[in-house]
């Protein structure tokens, strides 16, 4: 009764509204109950079909509008479509994202329109998410033939048309999880695909194809080329996810079929969960040890350098770290990134940067001028670039041993600011060409698993300002947030999910450094004043005064 109830108050909405929907888009993407028919939507968009004597105009207009129900393929919108494209239009193409208020529609004669549309967002037909794709406005022609005395569309180019708020109602965010090359961490590879019966087998087919051409660099795939689904679909039964391959499973030995099944089981994470049964070759259930998959979060406590000292904040003060405090203390460093288990601290001081192990004394490795904030990867390298030489990255190991590091911004000016995800899959950075800046990331190339960075690997861009640059940090295994300053002098930070939309944060004005812990809402600044604030609600709150330097973590273990 209560679904049948939320079906008709659907429909109500959309005649009131004329399908205009809106959500809240400042919080984090929750996960829904599993899908298993298009009957299971308590939100559906039913659209209407053509209207006998529409214009070619109304038509369009139509045709546009159907493209929020995509049940039983868009059978809705295909009918605004002349039986000679009907079947061959593809809607899964591509998704442009736009503000329906600023569409254009201009007639050409009577067999012709122009639909000029402003994206936000493009998403192709892999589910990659492109967020500003462009400035200028995308033209879409369609022609017109008549049908049984009814104008049709005969010509119209693939994908389809969505405003905001509808596509985040109609489309979904899905994490597919690759490894990194050690097989220590899942790393997510965000698709948006229409949330309807199909879903999950949509995913399934989407992992089995592999990463994004930009990150397939930095990462590792556990399915066997050729792994394929023996049958069309995946079943949804309730919370459970069954599926059956034609192959990739068989052969493969237990580890290997437990790392498929992690990426399988993550992969689906909104959708359903993995039974003892889920997973069967060629008919035959596979029984499948799970393996148990750790996360790279850091320390939940600020680590910080002040009069008490160098180590983790607490109620009481700080807690220093045996050995790394002594030795960063003794630096009076303007900057520190801490390894994995704090074994070690990259400081950065005005006569270069160190590298404090506390046994024996800290080892400078690089005397470069103006060099930026370091970064430590999970492997114990350390990243560094001068401000004004961005090509010029290099990765020291402990002992001072280094590799040149290749970057794929041949035409940036300056960097102010590269950091290494804790996974040590990908690079995040801040670089400027001329008086815009660009938030990018890439793969890290390594020579071997978990050795020494050589390359960038190509860039996936994320944002552009006009803004300075100043800082960013990795929020968590698949957000980054920048700090930049607006020309008022506003400190602005913003929450950039890869691969998904960006979330603004509260403005907080003289902030120099920003950290992330393992939420966005645990993003902490630091400002000139030496206090330490976090966010809390729409503002920030003080929890620490007397910091002198705010230094980036790694994960508490190994």
């Amino acid at each position: 009764m209560k679904r049948v109830l939320s079906a008709v108050l659907a429909v109500l909405v959309l005649v009131v509204c004329a399908g205009c929907v809106g959500i809240p888009r400042s919080s984090d993407v929750q996960a829904g109950k599993p899908i298993t028919t298009d009957d299971d939507l308590d939100i559906t968009f039913i659209p209407s079909g053509p209207q006998a004597g529409s214009t070619p105009e109304q038509v369009l207009r139509g045709f546009i509008a159907a493209a929020t129900g995509s049940q039983n393929n868009y059978a809705v919108a295909r009918e605004y479509l002349a039986p000679g494209i009907s079947e061959s239009w593809q809607p899964d193409k591509s998704v442009l994202v736009d503000t329906a208020s600023e569409r254009r529609f201009q007639s050409n004669g009577d067999t012709t329109q122009r639909l000029s549309v402003y994206p936000e967002a493009q998403v192709d037909e892999r589910g990659l998410y492109e967020r500003n794709p462009s400035d200028n406005p995308v033209q879409l022609d369609y022609r017109f033939e008549e049908v049984d005395g009814e104008w049709r569309i005969s010509s119209a180019p693939d994908g389809i048309v969505l405003d905001s708020d509808t596509f985040m109602t109609v489309f979904g965010a899905h994490a597919l999880m690759f490894f990194d090359p050690t097989w220590t961490y899942l790393v997510p590879d965000i698709r948006w695909f229409p949330t309807r019966a199909s879903t999950a087998t949509t995913v399934v087919k989407a992992l089995l194809d592999g990463p994004s051409s930009w990150l397939s660099q930095g990462v590792r795939t556990a399915f066997p080329d050729g792994t394929s689904l023996s049958a069309q679909s995946v079943v949804v039964d309730g919370d459970i996810v069954r599926m059956d391959f034609s192959g990739g499973f068989v052969g493969e030995n237990a580890l290997g079929q437990s790392r498929m099944k992690a990426q399988l089981s993550a992969s689906l994470a909104g959708i359903g969960t993995l039974g003892p049964d889920s997973i069967s070759a060629a008919g035959a259930v596979v029984s499948i040890d799970t393996l148990t998959v750790p996360s790279p979060r850091v320390d939940a406590r600020a680590l910080v350098l002040s009069e008490e000292g160098f180590g983790y904040l607490t109620s009481d003060g700080v807690e220093r770290i045996d050995g790394v405090s002594d030795d960063v203390e003794e630096l009076s460093p303007s900057a520190v990134s801490v390894g994995v288990g704090a074994a070690f601290a990259a400081a950065l001081t005005g006569d270069g940067l160190y590298i404090a192990t506390g046994q024996g004394e800290p080892l400078r490795v690089d005397s470069r001028a103006d060099l930026i904030v370091p970064s430590v990867d999970p492997f114990g390298f350390t990243w560094s670039v001068p401000a004004d030489d961005p090509g010029a990255v290099i990765a020291f190991q402990r002992d001072g041993s280094l590799t040149e590091v290749t970057t794929p911004w041949p035409e940036a000016s300056s960097i102010a600011s590269l950091q290494v995800s804790r996974d040590g899959t990908r690079v995040a950075a801040l670089i400027t060409s001329g008086s815009s800046t660009r938030l990018v990331v890439g793969a890290v190339v390594r020579a071997e698993p978990g050795g020494a960075p050589t390359a960038i690997g190509d860039l996936h861009e994320l944002d552009e300002t006009s803004n300075e640059p100043r800082a960013l940090t990795w929020v968590d295994d698949r957000s980054v947030a920048t700090l930049t300053q607006a020309d008022d002098g506003t400190g602005e930070i913003e929450v950039q999910t890869i691969g998904s939309t960006a979330t603004p944060a509260p403005s907080l004005d003289g902030a120099t450094m920003i950290v992330g812990a393992n939420t966005a809402q645990q993003v902490r600044a630091l400002l000139d004043s030496g206090e330490v604030r976090v966010r809390s609600g729409s503002g920030w709150q003080t929890r620490a005064t007397g910091i002198q330097v705010l230094a980036t973590q790694l994960a508490s273990l190994g």
